[in-house]
């Protein structure tokens, strides 16, 4: 880090297939329970999965006030999005009128922005509707989805839409630490999003990416991800900002590292990804075995996980515990290196490592120290990893300022 400036975490906010509160959310995760299940979005009977993580429940106005007078102007991705921005403002203490009297930003990370928008847009153009869907054709844009929040909560701070694919929040991270490092915001909301739609489980099952029943990362037996949807955001802010204002911290953002594989469109690059992971490690200006649990990509394909296993076993060895959320989650794509900063984070509030749910044996080709039952301990140091079709790669190391005295 450079000067004086510390970037620390304040707020949380998620909708997940597992709970619409930092506190379900964890409960969830450490006991197994599984947030995916027969897909309803769409008809899979022609398909050869029919599992996703939906979030079935999800109501718009639960969170957003005065909803019906905003909804033609939401699609579901930004709907998921300001929710969770909401939660996460509400999680910091911050009064949301004050957001415009400060230097307030926002950036958002996804994948497929406001997916299901475009495909009522196609219905269209498919022959399959005979009027056109104007409300769905104005909602397309990904950038609606950072618009949202800035003109909800009416801030004038820099506002970016990242759509890095599934490295996308990361990258928001990086991005929010830089501003509030440059003294161009106070705040930063930021994060990732994305909704279920046709398009990206349809893909993911052509590329036989996807498993007929459970996400087991890192497991001799893993075969595939679950296509999932979800939004988490958090709060950045300055730490001498946060500590005049009383604030709870969740961890300081110690470092991040970014790279791109320059590789392959879909196949992951250990070369890359280890780089990210190195670069991350200079930022945070700390060494391999200070890191205490790495929250990993873990999708459970046979290749993502075995790169990525290569690549952690290449900088930690086979020491540093290994956690993948994915396994009860799913993927949420855009929000799911956001999810996995949420998940370091609460496991450095719990003292304790959650384990990765489904794996029973860890293939010993790996050879990596896969967290399988649920650990207390303090954890100092912990990594969020994302890794991204085009080879876009971002890492975030959280540290655990509250172990220490200041």
């Amino acid at each position: 880090m450079s000067g004086d400036c510390r970037v620390v975490m304040t707020g949380c906010g998620l909708i997940s297939n597992i709970g619409d509160n930092t506190a379900e959310f964890w409960e969830n995760l450490c006991q197994g329970n599984l947030g995916y299940g027969p897909v309803s979005y769409i008809d899979t009977s022609k398909y050869n999965v029919h599992i996703g993580g939906e979030i079935r429940e999800f109501s718009p106005e639960k969170y957003i006030p005065r909803f019906d007078e905003k909804k033609n102007f939401l699609g579901r991705t930004s709907q998921l999005a300001l929710s969770a921005a909401y939660l996460a403002i509400a999680d910091a203490g911050i009064p949301y009128e004050s957001l415009s009297e400060s230097i307030t930003g926002t950036a958002v990370g996804t994948t497929d922005g406001e997916s299901r928008s475009i495909e009522k847009m196609n219905l269209y153009f498919a022959g399959v509707d005979s009027e056109i869907d104007n409300d769905a054709c104005r909602l397309t844009a990904t950038q609606r989805i950072t618009y949202s929040i800035a003109r909800e909560f009416q801030i004038s701070g820099p506002a970016c839409s990242i759509a890095s694919a599934c490295t996308a929040s990361n990258h928001a991270v990086a991005y929010a630490y830089e501003k509030i490092m440059a003294g161009k915001a106070e705040i930063m909301i930021v994060g990732g999003a994305d909704s279920f739609s046709r398009k990206t489980f349809t893909g993911f099952n052509r590329l036989g990416a996807t498993t007929p029943d459970y996400c087991a990362p890192f497991s001799y037996a893993r075969n595939g991800m679950v296509v999932s949807e979800g939004a988490a955001i958090i709060i950045l802010e300055s730490l001498e900002r946060a500590r005049k204002r009383n604030a709870r911290i969740y961890a300081e953002v110690a470092g991040y590292g970014v790279s791109c594989d320059a590789f392959h469109m879909t196949r992951l690059s250990e070369p890359g990804i280890s780089l990210a992971m190195r670069n991350a490690l200079a930022h945070a200006g700390i060494e391999p075995d200070e890191i205490n649990i790495i929250c990993a990509h873990g999708t459970g394909t046979q290749a993502n996980d075995f790169f990525e296993a290569k690549a952690i076993n290449a900088i930690y060895g086979n020491k540093t515990p290994v956690t993948a959320n994915k396994s009860v989650v799913g993927h949420t794509m855009g929000a799911a290196s956001a999810l996995n900063v949420i998940t370091i984070a609460l496991a450095m509030r719990h003292n304790k490592m959650p384990r990765i749910s489904n794996t029973e044996i860890v293939d010993p080709e790996l050879n990596i120290n896969c967290v399988l039952r649920n650990i207390d301990a303090p954890i100092l140091y912990g990594q969020s990893n994302g890794f991204a079709f085009g080879g876009n790669n971002g890492v975030v190391i959280l540290k655990n300022i509250n172990l220490q005295k200041e």
